[in-house]
């Protein structure tokens, strides 16, 4: 893989990482505006998630033969989804539930 496409590559799986964890705290946003619900609120999650990606993907992109960058992106990438999941999840049934 060259260098050019590792960095492009790097750098979009930030970009998903990082909407996907936006879009799970605008979900989580609205369901925390209905009254005594239970939501999956992991802050911690998508702080760890925002900090690992980016190191990830500057690791990868500047040494693309280097497991550890791919490492963090995936599993940033895999928490994100993780969590977007979740919130979606919540809404979903909260929007069924009216």
């Amino acid at each position: 893989m060259s260098y050019r496409t590792a960095a492009w590559l790097a750098w979009a799986v930030w970009v998903l990482t990082i909407a996907l964890t936006a879009l799970a705290l605008l979900l989580l946003a609205l369901n925390l505006s209905h009254p005594n619900t239970h939501v999956y609120d992991y802050w911690f999650n998508n702080t760890i998630v925002v900090i690992t990606v980016t190191v990830g993907a500057i690791v990868a992109s500047r040494r693309p033969e280097n497991p550890v960058g791919w490492l963090l992106c995936l599993s940033s990438v895999l928490g994100s989804i993780s969590h977007f999941g979740s919130q979606y999840a919540i809404y979903t049934l909260l929007s069924t539930n009216r």
